[in-house]
């Protein structure tokens, strides 16, 4: 047939899931290591099962679930604490830590 568009049959793969850990690592001049950010725990609500931590570096303020918490080996997180955390960029493209460590 004329003007008949060959149709492609090769296979597709499917995006990435949108959710994927953004590296936010200083690199340790002294030694190459990476470091992790660290904040203060501006309030945490753990029957709400969220919180924020304020950044030590500056800017907003970086929401907190309790699933990383728990995943932490953590019940909950006190005001002031300090901590270090990597940041994940959610669904919608929110940022959240996770990989909590107490500093």
């Amino acid at each position: 047939m004329k003007g008949r568009s060959e149709i492609d049959y090769s296979p597709v793969r499917p995006l990435p899931f949108p959710s994927q850990l953004v590296s936010c690592h200083d690199a340790d001049e002294t030694n190459g290591e990476a470091l992790m950010p660290t904040g203060t725990v501006k309030w945490f609500n753990a029957t709400k099962g969220y919180g924020f931590i304020h950044p030590d570096g500056g800017g907003a303020d970086v929401f907190v679930h309790i699933s990383a918490v728990e995943k932490a080996g953590l019940s909950k997180l006190d005001d002031g604490q300090k901590l270090s955390f990597d940041l994940e960029a959610g669904r919608q493209g929110k940022t959240s830590a996770v990989n909590l460590k107490l500093a």
